[in-house]
C-alpha cells in the first residue's frame, strides 16, 4: 500500500535529493572571487570557467530520486523494495564520496578554503530515511509472514 510509513520515508529521501540541486554545496572565497559550488554547475562572481565536469554529481541525486520513487510504487513486492533500498544506499554513499572529492579538488584549484553549505548534509539525512524505510519494510514482511503461519 502506498500509504505506509516507508512510503513517507522514501518520499522524504526523494525530496531531499531534489533539493540537493537548489542550494550551493559550498562557497569558496579567495579574496578576489567568490565561487558557489552547486551539484550541476559552479557559479563565480566574475564568470570564470574552471573546466569542471560535474556530470557524476549531477546524475547521482536524480538516480537516487528515481530509485526512491520506484521503491514507493513497488509496494506489492517487498523483496524488490528492500533491494532498491540497498541500491539507494550505494547511490547516496556515492553522492557523499563524489561531492567530497569535488570539494577537495575545487579548494585546490581556487586556492581557498570552502565553507560547506547546509545542503551537504542532505545525503546523510536521505541515508537515514532510506534506513528507516527498509526497517519498516522488514517489519511489514515479518508481520505478513507471521499472519500466514497462523492460517
Amino acid at each position: 500500500m502506498i500509504q505506509r510509513i516507508q512510503s513517507i520515508y522514501l518520499f522524504a529521501a526523494a525530496v531531499l535529493a531534489i533539493l540537493f540541486y537548489l542550494f550551493p554545496l559550498a562557497v569558496f572565497d579567495n579574496s578576489t572571487e567568490v565561487f558557489e559550488f552547486y551539484a550541476c554547475h559552479i557559479k563565480s562572481s566574475q564568470n570564470t570557467d574552471l573546466g569542471f565536469n560535474l556530470i557524476p554529481l549531477a546524475v547521482l541525486p536524480v538516480l537516487s530520486t528515481l530509485i526512491s520513487l520506484l521503491a514507493i510504487f513497488s509496494f506489492k513486492n517487498r523483496a524488490l523494495q528492500m533491494k532498491l533500498g540497498k541500491l539507494n544506499y550505494l547511490v547516496l554513499f556515492s553522492v557523499l564520496i563524489v561531492s567530497g572529492i569535488y570539494f577537495n579538488k575545487m579548494s585546490g584549484i581556487v586556492n581557498a578554503a570552502g565553507n560547506p553549505g547546509f545542503i551537504a548534509i542532505f545525503p546523510v539525512i536521505s541515508i537515514i530515511f532510506v534506513f528507516m524505510a527498509n526497517r519498516a519494510i522488514k517489519k511489514d514482511d515479518r508481520l505478513i509472514k507471521s499472519a500466514d503461519r497462523i492460517r
